[in-house]
């Protein structure tokens, strides 16, 4: 939430010429209602579900960068995914750096429209923080640079990788 996964991962996409997923503009799209009437009608489970099932499916095409929503490590189907499936970055910024992020849009984080949205982001990162260090194969301090900088951050831990596959488009990468 406020960590740049939307942003980064396209700049990632565009330098590395593949195609970028994300999953929430995906599932908000094939079920034509917002995250939240999503999960309301499914329960968590549900949308753990559809989300699993969604990250299988795109897990089978060659080459791509996903961006998936921030509570996808919250289920431990999705985590096994991801791990086995992407070479998965963190891209890591305190709650405080992330708040000063969002602010703005807080309408459009229905997880934050609460009366300290601050204090429920924290909250949220001391729950999730643990399972994004879990799958992350390389874990980026964001705070203070630009995308461009966190782009090359990643292409530089991506260039061996890339140089042991024929091409970057028989790779798939996660943010």
């Amino acid at each position: 939430m406020g960590a740049g996964k939307s942003t980064i991962g396209a700049l990632l996409a565009e330098r590395l010429e593949l195609p970028i997923y994300s999953t929430d503009s995906i599932i908000v799209e094939k079920y034509k209602k917002s995250l939240k009437q999503i999960h309301d009608e499914y329960g968590a489970d549900g949308f753990f579900k559809i989300e699993r099932d969604l990250l299988l499916e795109i897990s089978k095409e060659d080459g791509h960068v996903l961006s998936p929503g921030g509570g996808i490590v919250l289920d431990s189907g999705n985590r096994s995914i991801l791990k086995e499936e992407y070479f998965v970055i963190y891209l890591r910024a305190d709650a405080n750096v992330l708040f000063d992020r969002i602010k703005g849009e807080l309408e459009s984080r229905p997880l934050l429209l609460v009366d300290d949205p601050l204090t429920k982001l924290k909250q949220i990162l001391d729950c999730r923080e643990k399972l994004y260090n879990e799958v992350a194969h390389y874990i980026l301090e964001t705070k203070d640079k630009q995308p461009g900088t966190i782009v090359d951050e990643i292409y530089k831990q991506l260039e061996h990788k890339i140089a042991e596959e024929s091409s970057a488009r028989s790779m798939s990468h996660v943010l």
